[in-house]
């Protein structure tokens, strides 16, 4: 069992190593461009073309990827943190705040729905229940 848990760690660094050099890659990119997109989002779509490119998958990729997803939730402890400190603005504009978003969460949904709906409508072959 032991062997195999050290092969299992290796294959994950390998992964990680992967990871933290598409993101240090698209980060450069960023930088050396001037680029409004952050560095870690460039790096998450160089992975994404090389998986669609058909590159060849670290074996260690999606243990990694799950390690990333398991911890997720500690990111969102900052940001909680974060609201706290404006606890005053958010009494006093918070009912605003809330049509916003709302309303802004509706016109994301809207504008989704028609471009699916448009999306499908020219992808979809002739329907032949209408010929005679």
């Amino acid at each position: 069992s032991q062997p195999q848990q050290g092969k299992l760690s290796g294959v994950m660094i390998h992964a990680l190593c992967l990871l933290i050099g598409l993101q240090l890659a698209g980060t450069a990119l960023a930088k050396l461009a001037g680029l409004p997109i952050p560095g870690p989002v460039l790096g998450l779509m160089f992975l994404l073309v090389w998986l669609v490119a058909g590159g060849r998958r670290p074996a260690g990729l999606d243990a990694a990827a799950d390690g990333f997803i398991r911890y997720l939730p500690l990111l969102f402890v900052p940001a909680a943190v974060g609201l706290v400190q404006y606890l005053d603005l958010l009494s006093e504009k918070g009912g605003l705040l809330f049509v916003v978003v709302v309303l802004s969460t509706l016109a994301g949904l809207l504008v989704s729905v028609v471009v699916f709906s448009a999306v499908a409508a020219r992808a979809s072959p002739p329907d032949s229940t209408e010929r005679r």
